[in-house]
């Protein structure tokens, strides 16, 4: 949070209040350099307004050259969440001193460093485990020690460098590790898809011991492809599929032969005893 920022959006004419606060609301959420990067979601929740006028805000406001954005390349190529810096010369402040450094102009530029540093980072991140928390929980801690110190003495421009490959880094690296627990992914009635992980078909695989569970996976997911019309909601799939695996489980146990015969099980009666025995003796013969 800037506090100057906060003064100077809240003494800004503005209009109308929709827009002055959600530029209020980043304001708030801004570091020293008066720049963030909250989500349309978040900034919508923030303000009680919609997603749409939020997007419509900012759009407006970038217009008129209050603020300026611009959203950085992942490594996979895919573009990054919005950044947003509030630009002091269309606000009430003081002018920045003479020789002062402008944090934003030339930021773009850093970009490019971006995925050949996180390429790197990424292949000594540690392997992923049986746990997808617990993976997560390590990936931060040891990205914590073999991430680059922010050297205090760097120019502002590389120390908003830096800061940005190091969270690039630690989101990649999480996905990354996260995505190869996942064993399959079964479309929903909504168009999404649920993601089965390594850890549910082991334990599906203790609770049903007489199925092939991932093969029945991938039946599952094939069913779901041909049928769009009866698939499930994100909180319906695992239900559905342990039904599924249910009722698999009693059909292969139904069409297993018996152990033993009854017959063989059924007691003798008095005159089958006598007549054994008397064939035995040789008073009887067959």
């Amino acid at each position: 949070m800037s506090i100057e920022a906060i003064k100077a959006v809240s003494q800004a004419d503005i209009r109308p209040c929709g827009r002055k606060f959600t530029l209020l609301a980043l304001a708030d959420f801004a570091d020293a350099n008066w720049s963030c990067f909250p989500k349309t979601a978040t900034l919508a929740s923030y303000t009680g307004q919609s997603d749409r006028a939020v997007r419509t805000h900012l759009a407006e406001l970038e217009k008129e050259g209050f603020l300026t954005r611009f959203r950085p390349r992942r490594e996979d190529g895919k573009l990054a969440g919005y950044r947003y810096k509030l630009q002091r010369q269309k606000l009430p402040v003081e002018a920045p001193v003479d020789g002062e450094i402008d944090q934003w102009q030339n930021l773009p530029e850093a970009e490019t460093a971006i995925g050949e540093t996180c390429q790197n980072q990424r292949q000594n991140s540690p392997k992923p485990a049986a746990n997808i928390s617990e993976t997560s929980g390590r990936i931060f801690r040891n990205q914590r020690k073999s991430l680059p110190v922010i050297n205090p003495h760097l120019n502002p421009q590389e120390k908003i460098a830096s800061s940005l490959r190091s969270e690039a880094c630690q989101q990649q690296a999480v996905s990354a590790d996260v995505q190869s627990e996942i064993f399959i992914h079964l479309p929903t009635k909504t168009g999404d898809a649920v993601a089965i992980t390594r850890k549910q078909v082991d334990e599906w695989s203790r609770a049903f011991p007489a199925l092939d569970v991932e093969q029945k996976l991938r039946a599952m997911k094939s069913w779901l492809d041909a049928n769009p019309s009866r698939r499930k909601t994100a909180n319906g799939v695992p239900r559905f599929v342990v039904a599924w695996l249910s009722k698999d489980q009693d059909r292969s146990a139904r069409a297993a032969p018996p152990a033993h015969s009854r017959q063989a099980d059924k007691p003798k009666t008095i005159g089958e005893i006598f007549l054994e025995e008397a064939m035995n003796t040789g008073l009887i013969y067959d």
